[in-house]
């Protein structure tokens, strides 16, 4: 097991085999079950545990099922690796333009609660490859399919997706399908991967800003 072990202090040392966002355990999880293992080896023994020892207690504890169970899907990780990443943007705050860093998430999550109030975010999404907008009543992430897109190749970097194949990956996510879409004003219809919006990015109370975007 590479990706728990207990480090020669005996406190959880977490692991991944992959970059950003490119393979990782739901660290809650390994946190919890790296402080449990290290707590027991703590007790048991006065000798630093190796890593073939976290293999042993993680094999006779029974927790290889857990760990696999909690593992998130390859495009769960796609997204994440996507959403997580931090571009600077050009916010709407109290009709100042300001200059502010965020990660795709948050930036989505300010057009889904404002659509109208921020052109520049919207703008900048679309440079990137990325649009939110709504459809049938639902908010929905547009990404350009091409491998080539020179942005989403800089987004994607250092992951497995690095030279292409988000948008296969992508379209097992909820509301995932191919379509062709304008991924902003100026640009030319292109092939998309479109997905719902994960909910943690809506507002609670959005009824006003559908009518506003439909």
């Amino acid at each position: 097991m590479s990706n728990i072990i207990l480090n020669t202090e005996g406190t959880p040392l977490n692991q991944t085999a992959e970059g950003p966002a490119g393979g990782f355990l739901a660290l809650g999880m390994a946190d919890t079950i790296g402080t449990l293992l290290a707590s027991y080896w703590a007790f048991v023994s006065a000798t630093p545990a190796t890593e073939q020892d976290a293999d042993a207690l993680i094999g006779k504890l029974g927790l290889e099922e857990r760990l696999a169970f909690n593992q998130p899907s390859d495009e769960e990780q796609c997204l994440e690796a996507l959403t997580s990443r931090v571009v600077p943007f050009k916010v709407l705050n109290s009709h100042v333009l300001c200059a502010r860093s965020l990660t795709i998430g948050q930036a989505i999550e300010l057009v889904c609660k404002d659509p109208t109030g921020q052109p520049d975010v919207v703008v900048r999404l679309a440079q990137l490859g990325l649009r939110v907008a709504m459809n049938r009543g639902k908010w929905v992430l547009y990404v350009s399919n091409s491998p080539l897109h020179h942005e989403l190749r800089r987004l994607f970097a250092d992951t497995k997706w690095s030279a292409g194949g988000w948008s296969v990956v992508l379209r097992r996510l909820p509301g995932g399908e191919e379509s062709t879409q304008r991924i902003g004003a100026g640009f030319a219809p292109g092939k998309v991967t479109a997905i719902d919006v994960p909910a943690h990015w809506l507002p609670t109370n959005d009824e006003s800003d559908m009518l506003l975007a439909a």
